[in-house]
């Protein structure tokens, strides 16, 4: 009886512990790689946080705040559905990212199988959804969803955070600027329009923050001042 009582135990703990909420979080410049009972892997990136249920019917993540990226395992008896916002996004068996921005906008990545993008509250998979395919970007604010058609590769390198490297191609300084701050607790910050404009191009280690600085003090020519966290860019 008691043998009986332990295989019972066993086979029953790990069904509760896979339909229990489960919150998982990182710290700043930190990744995370959290199997999945179903056999699904999430990469959390920096600063992120997600609830996970699964369920026999359904499994359901809720991304808080941040970005992660899903490798999803196939089961059509369960949906894979993610929600950000006012965003619902169905997995159709693939591998895809979803980022939640502080100003509430989602951007979706896709880079295997296929997506869809549906509006929170509304009947799921109607007209006013959106597919996304591999190499498909989606950029959603609350004024609409804006969808682009990439190369792989050229999709795939919005994801190079995963192996902690920041990809930037003829971005402009402030939006690199910001890309670096989400992954150090010392903080950029430039106030001089015209250095806002300029371009930059290369691949950057997300926590190598003196490389970076270094770069834009000799590179670009920008005077460095830091005070504390608080690194002011400015022109010499």
């Amino acid at each position: 009886m008691l043998l009986v009582g332990l295989l019972i135990a066993w086979y029953v703990r790990p069904q509760m512990m896979s339909e229990r909420d489960t919150v998982f979080s990182t710290a700043i410049g930190a990744i995370k790689s959290i199997p999945a009972p179903d056999g699904s892997r999430i990469t959390l990136n920096t600063d992120s946080v997600i609830e996970v249920a699964m369920t026999p019917h359904e499994r359901r993540v809720q991304l808080q705040r941040g970005e992660a990226f899903f490798e999803v395992a196939k089961d059509p008896r369960r949906p894979f559905k993610v929600t950000a916002g006012n965003k619902v996004i169905t997995a159709l068996g693939t591998a895809f990212s979803v980022r939640r921005t502080a100003g509430n906008s989602i951007d979706v990545v896709v880079t295997e199988g296929a997506v869809r993008v549906d509006e929170a509250g509304r009947d799921e998979g109607t007209a006013n959804a959106a597919i996304l395919r591999a190499g498909g970007i989606a950029h959603s604010t609350e004024s609409g969803t804006l969808i682009e058609e990439r190369a792989l590769p050229r999709a795939q390198e919005q994801l190079s955070w995963r192996i902690g490297t920041l990809v930037f191609r003829n971005e402009s300084l402030v939006d690199a600027i910001a890309e670096f701050n989400r992954y150090n607790t010392r903080q950029m910050f430039v106030e001089d329009p015209a250095i806002k404009a300029l371009r930059i191009e290369g691949n950057f280690r997300a926590t190598n923050l003196d490389g970076f600085v270094h770069v834009l003090e000799d590179g670009f020519g920008l005077h460095v001042e830091q005070v504390g966290n608080r690194i002011e860019l400015s022109q010499k």
